[in-house]
């Protein structure tokens, strides 16, 4: 097998290079087809959507240049449209799955995708690429559900194309991987389009999480916001950086970003790059993060209630992935999160689609 070093996740403009936070670098095998499942309609891709990725040029250059799994998933208008693909990578191997998806004027589309590993399973690395296209007032909702094992390692790749009042909600949830390296860019091209990014995060022991969002503000009166929020336990780490990018002629655009950041141990490490470039004067920017660790009087109050120092983190930290679940707006991925979290939730017959 063909073992190839990518740059990825590269920030928007470069910052310090001592700082070592400028991309990414990470050694993958040349990928095989990925097996899916899909629930819905879906359809072979056949000419690929061509779009600008989070993770960058050099892993859309691999993925063209291997045999991996390409599907094409259309919506159109005429109503609601839901469609659920589950990622089945083999152990021990290298996989690839291309999605692109095209929304037509008017569509609505929930497209929910997993990679739930079962229990011991043996780690493999897991690639996915997802491009989007928006037509005009287009509302797509993708849910993301990273529920990996052990060794596994972890691509996830995504560009998104908005036009006019389209609507993109991008929800992420990762879980247990070794090691995960996820990027996107998301190009508000068309008036008053409007975007909303959600990612939540555990990250235990030793696991390491590197992330890059980017959103362009193209169209007038476009909106982005842009909610991180996880938990670093002992030995783990993570890297986010986060780019609002205003750009002329993106009259009126209003951006925020937002991060919160838990840190439970003193072995944790965190790095954070909010970043705001701006080529117009009449835009709206804004960014903030909160960074710390467990409140000593909250924590103190609970362990003189019977807690040990370990459930009150553990209480805390399924709280938060609980109210990640519940945002979801999908109650069936929001019960596999839970059930894989072993979280106590409603998630039998009197949850709606459970």
């Amino acid at each position: 097998m063909t073992e190839k070093t990518l740059i990825v996740n590269a920030l928007a403009a470069k910052t310090w290079y001592w700082l070592k936070m400028n991309d990414t670098s990470v050694r993958v095998q040349r990928p095989e087809p990925l097996a899916v499942a899909a629930e819905g309609e879906v359809s072979p891709a056949a000419e690929p959507l061509a779009c600008v990725t989070g993770m960058g040029e050099e892993l859309t250059g691999l993925l063209a240049e291997s045999p991996a799994t390409r599907m094409r998933v259309d919506a159109k208008a005429g109503g609601a449209q839901t469609v659920r693909l589950h990622l089945a990578p083999n152990s021990g191997a290298t996989e690839a799955a291309v999605v692109d998806v095209h929304a037509a004027e008017g569509a609505d589309l929930t497209l929910v995708m997993d990679c739930d590993r079962p229990a011991g399973a043996k780690g493999a690395t897991v690639i996915a690429q997802t491009r989007l296209q928006l037509g005009k007032g287009a509302k797509v909702r993708l849910i993301q559900l990273w529920l990996n094992r052990g060794q596994d390692v972890v691509l996830n790749d995504i560009g998104a194309v908005c036009g006019e009042k389209a609507d993109f909600a991008l929800s992420q949830i990762y879980l247990g991987a070794e090691k995960v390296y996820a990027g996107a860019e998301i190009a508000l091209e068309g008036a008053k389009s409007q975007t909303e990014v959600r990612q939540t995060y555990q990250a235990e022991k030793n696991q390491r999480f590197d992330f890059n969002d980017n959103v362009r503000h193209i169209g007038r009166k476009t909106v982005c916001r842009i909610d991180v929020s996880g938990v670093l336990n002992d030995g783990a780490s993570k890297l986010f950086r986060g780019t609002i990018d205003l750009q002329k002629g993106a009259v009126g655009a209003d951006g925020a970003e937002y991060e919160n950041v838990l840190m439970l141990g003193e072995a944790a490490s965190n790095q954070t790059i909010p970043l705001i470039l701006c080529s117009e004067e009449d835009v709206k920017g804004n960014h903030g993060a909160t960074i710390g660790r467990l409140d000593e009087g909250l924590l103190f109050y609970l362990t003189s209630r019977g807690l040990s120092e370990e459930q009150v983190c553990e209480m805390i930290a399924s709280a938060r992935l609980n109210a990640a679940c519940e945002a979801l707006g999908d109650p069936r991925a929001a019960c596999q999160v839970m059930a894989y979290a072993n979280i106590d939730a409603p998630c039998g017959e009197d949850r709606d689609d459970a």
